[in-house]
């Protein structure tokens, strides 16, 4: 059974599912099967509550948060600077809390991560046009040429490393 605490009435509540069928957020299959939850689970509190002389606390109430030691946490010990950053706040966290932290933190080492890749990706085309357009390259024939689909391929360290010989062949027309 599910509780909350929740100082709506029942009918504000079934006003409110009504609403967001009414808005298309669900469909009218959903709503009543809400309504339907809803209005048992409003009953058996009501019954509870009767039977309980009013005395009746939801057997979920908010219990109290244990402290997360953040020395524990493998995430944060593998983050330094946050987790020192974390236990200067002098706050406590809860482990849905750590884990909000990590959600975030792991979003933007993503989103670095990206714009690293592409700034390297563009550093080696701008040096690979750049080498083609100066002349800098190789003045022997290499043993492999490259395909325009193997350059794309290529990680940022094996296109530096392939980087005279491809430029050789842009130059000689070989790609």
């Amino acid at each position: 059974m599910m509780h909350n605490n929740c100082n709506l009435n029942i009918e504000e509540h079934l006003k409110y599912v009504d609403t967001l069928v009414k808005a298309g957020i669900i469909d009218d299959n959903t709503g009543k099967s809400i309504k339907q939850n809803m209005t048992a689970e409003f009953s058996a509190q009501q019954a509870l509550k009767t039977a309980t002389g009013g005395l009746y606390a939801p057997q979920n109430a908010a219990q109290p948060v244990q402290p997360l030691n953040l020395a524990d946490s493998e995430f944060l010990r593998a983050r330094v600077c946050l987790l020192n950053y974390l236990k200067n706040l002098d706050i406590s966290l809860s482990e849905r809390d750590l884990k909000e932290i990590e959600a975030v933190v792991l979003e933007l080492e993503k989103g670095a991560m990206q714009r690293q890749l592409a700034n390297s990706n563009e550093l080696a085309k701008e040096r690979l046009i750049t080498g083609a357009l100066n002349g800098n390259s190789l003045k022997t024939v290499p043993g492999k040429t490259f395909t325009r689909e193997e350059i794309a391929k290529m990680s940022t360290a094996e296109f530096i490393k392939n980087e005279p010989a491809i430029n050789y062949q842009l130059q000689n027309g070989l790609i």
